[in-house]
């Protein structure tokens, strides 16, 4: 049978394109664009288009053009999510973190203190203490080149009743739960100040606070003392950024 040359030539350039896909040579790799931090913030506007890629030297990372400036390439090698418990005042260590972060963000519940429940608050109903306070907070804390930034807020209410709120904030601290009664006043906080970070994972400085409260009672579901808080633990989950 005749062989059509142009077919073979098709079928060889076809060849020679997927051996070359394979090949480990570098000078196939992409070569992004390097440029550092200073050289990346005098870029013109004018110039980026959406979906630019370049290579950041300062932090030695792909940033991508985006409507919101140069945003970082993240994969799930760059995220990594935990949790731990607070359980009293001193250092709180988290390690074996996959890489080195530079960033975590934190969650947290007042009167969630371990990773399985499923109840009430344990104490009975119309209890007035801070078994009965119940609220959520958000923080985080990054890296600034050498300079911590965090921030928390929190804002919750009581089972009792809710004749008013209780809200907290701090630039202080990346935890924090204000745990307040029926009326919004203080059964204690506890607060957590970002220390450092580590090459895999990071440190947390917790104090706790005495509320401002005090009802004597034989009653449990009505004694209230200012030291209660010294009782409360608290699961925090995080997540952590290369």
């Amino acid at each position: 049978m005749k062989r059509n040359p142009f077919y073979i030539t098709i079928l060889l350039v076809f060849v020679y394109a997927f051996a070359k896909a394979q090949t480990t040579d570098p000078a196939y790799l992409v070569n992004v664009q390097k440029a550092s931090q200073l050289e990346i913030d005098a870029y013109d506007p004018a110039d980026l288009e959406i979906g630019m890629l370049v290579y950041n030297t300062n932090q030695n990372r792909i940033f991508e053009y985006t409507n919101n400036g140069f945003l970082e390439l993240l994969t799930e090698k760059n995220i990594y999510t935990g949790w731990f418990i607070i359980s009293g005042e001193g250092v709180v260590t988290v390690s074996d973190i996959p890489f080195t972060p530079s960033q975590v963000t934190f969650s947290a519940a007042a009167n969630v203190e371990s990773r399985d429940i499923d109840s009430d608050n344990g104490i009975g109903n119309n209890d007035r203490g801070i078994d009965n306070s119940f609220g959520s907070m958000k923080g985080f804390a990054r890296d600034d080149d050498g300079t911590i930034t965090q921030q928390v807020m929190y804002s919750g209410g009581h089972g009792n009743s809710i004749n008013d709120n209780s809200r907290y904030a701090s630039s202080s601290n990346c935890i924090g739960i204000r745990y307040g009664d029926q009326n919004g006043s203080s059964l204690g906080k506890i607060e957590g100040a970002f220390t450092s970070f580590t090459t895999d994972g990071f440190t947390i400085t917790v104090n706790y606070t005495n509320g401002t409260i005090t009802a004597n009672s034989t009653n449990p579901l009505v004694d209230v003392q200012p030291d209660d808080v010294n009782n409360e633990a608290l699961l925090v989950l995080y997540t952590a950024y290369k």
